[in-house]
């Protein structure tokens, strides 16, 4: 979370309100093309005039969980944007042409807790089984499951610059690769 202190910074700093936006696509049982399916639909939706005219910069959270009905795969993104306002109405309808299969998106206000609400996506416990675990740590490696958009793109600061990396609470080990954390736990252990 360091890493992008200085771009929430530079959000806060902006003088445009923040928004907080949900963007989801259809469940379904193969983890890795839904990703790839959200992965395509979202960079459609960048190319769209409303998200053009309406989001300056901000940064994109993946989070991956198993649908709560369905219990097939769900992954979503969640945004922290500034820039002018954006309907959600109108977000709901690009977004539907973005995905083909899904309109739905909720956009709201950030309000002062919005840093910890956004990257409490990154650690939170998703309920998934072990296999499920793996299957995930298979389909993100080489994935970014944070990133940063637009006008706030060149300034992350590299986690060694931010200070001291942060300690696996299990195995005490400092030493992350892409593919040694999913959603904040050490996979190495997890997999034990």
């Amino acid at each position: 979370m360091r890493r992008f202190m200085p771009v929430i910074d530079a959000m806060l700093g902006a003088g445009g309100a923040l928004r907080f936006i949900t963007l989801t696509v259809v469940d379904g049982p193969d983890l890795a093309e839904r990703v790839r399916h959200l992965e395509r639909s979202f960079r459609k939706l960048k190319q769209q005039k409303l998200w053009r005219r309406c989001v300056e910069g901000g940064i994109r959270v993946l989070e991956i969980k198993r649908g709560e009905r369905s219990g097939l795969w769900h992954p979503h993104y969640h945004l922290l944007v500034t820039g002018n306002y954006i309907p959600q109405r109108e977000l709901a309808v690009a977004w539907k042409k973005a995905t083909g299969d899904s309109g739905i998106v909720h956009v709201c206000f950030a309000g002062a807790n919005v840093v910890k609400e956004l990257f409490k996506y990154t650690v939170k416990d998703a309920g998934l089984t072990p296999g499920d675990l793996d299957e995930a740590a298979r389909v993100l490696k080489g994935k970014r499951v944070v990133a940063v958009l637009g006008l706030f793109y060149n300034r992350q600061v590299p986690l060694a610059e931010a200070g001291e990396q942060p300690r696996c609470e299990v195995c005490g080990g400092q030493s992350w690769l892409p593919e040694d954390v999913f959603m904040g736990r050490c996979v190495r252990v997890l997999r034990e």
